[in-house]
């Protein structure tokens, strides 16, 4: 069968055709993976600010919670022991009661007749002391449990502030990492666009060489207008492969060996062919085999 220019034509322009679709295809499909993309970085942010925006007062009262940490571990509050001024403002009453207590013992006292032994003096001291130990023993307690909220309350509240700070932390790296892999998503699909386009248009060049080499090698008369040609392997030298067929066959540049530069199904200089060899595993009656063994192929039929 004839592989008219005509058609040669024809099939070159459908192969352009159909390279420039996939080719189209390929960026197409790119944009859309861009677009995607971007819409995946918005959304990416938005959360990021939410989330950022949610923890400001958070953290905000955890950098006022340390500060006035900082600030009493500075000053001795929370090391140092009190002083009686420290303790005495924690006794408003008890001057008060201490009035009280001696004014009752002066009573009894003087309903006895107001005489006054060693006993009843003893007890007065006695009551005294106790009173005082009393008093600023519980004012001390009282001091160290008021030291001990206000240290519980601040750590309270700077670990508000740490957990914020990490929660946001979090949300950035995260963030970052999802626009990281966005970006190289995106990326790879625009670097796969490129190469599929550039694929697609090298297989239309390629099918279109392929196409204008089998022309070529159809309408190739080393004899006139008969397409058979001498094609055994062993009456070429110099070959070198230079493409291959739609059909899969390799395509060769070569020269006829000396003996049969001569040979009317031969010639002098350099040809482009097939090997009969590997034709006639897929075209057998393509193959022609003559009286001196040698292998001839009829172009028309590959």
């Amino acid at each position: 069968m004839a592989f008219a220019l005509g058609t040669a034509l024809i099939v070159g322009g459908s192969t352009l055709a159909s390279g420039y679709m996939q080719s189209q295809a390929a960026k197409d499909a790119a944009g859309q993976y861009a677009a995607g993309g971007e819409r995946a970085l918005q959304y990416n942010r938005e959360m990021y600010d939410k989330t950022n925006a949610q923890n400001v007062d958070y953290r905000l009262l955890g950098e006022k919670s340390a500060g006035l940490y900082n600030k009493y571990l500075d000053n001795g509050y929370f090391t140092n022991q009190p002083t009686l001024d420290d303790l005495t403002r924690l006794m408003p009453n008890y001057q008060f009661g201490l009035s009280q207590g001696m004014g009752a013992l002066n009573s009894q006292l003087n309903a006895a007749g107001g005489l006054i032994g060693g006993n009843a003096i003893q007890g007065a001291q006695q009551f005294a002391q106790g009173y005082a130990g009393t008093s600023l023993a519980d004012a001390f307690n009282q001091y160290q449990a008021n030291r001990s909220n206000v240290a519980s309350n601040l750590g309270a509240g700077a670990n508000i502030g740490l957990n914020a700070n990490t929660i946001t932390a979090n949300a950035g790296t995260g963030s970052a990492t999802n626009a990281s892999n966005v970006l190289s998503s995106i990326g790879n699909a625009q670097a796969a666009s490129t190469m599929a386009a550039g694929q697609a248009w090298g297989n239309a060049a390629n099918s279109i060489s392929n196409y204008a080499m089998l022309y070529g090698l159809k309408n190739q008369k080393p004899t006139g207008t008969d397409p058979t040609a001498g094609s055994d392997i062993r009456m070429k030298e110099n070959i070198k492969t230079i493409g291959w067929l739609p059909n899969g066959l390799p395509v060769y540049s070569y020269e006829y060996k000396p003996e049969f530069k001569d040979d009317e199904y031969c010639g002098h200089g350099k040809f482009v062919g097939v090997m009969a060899h590997e034709v006639e595993q897929i075209i057998p009656d393509a193959v022609i085999t003559r009286q001196d063994g040698y292998k001839m192929v009829n172009y028309a039929k590959v």
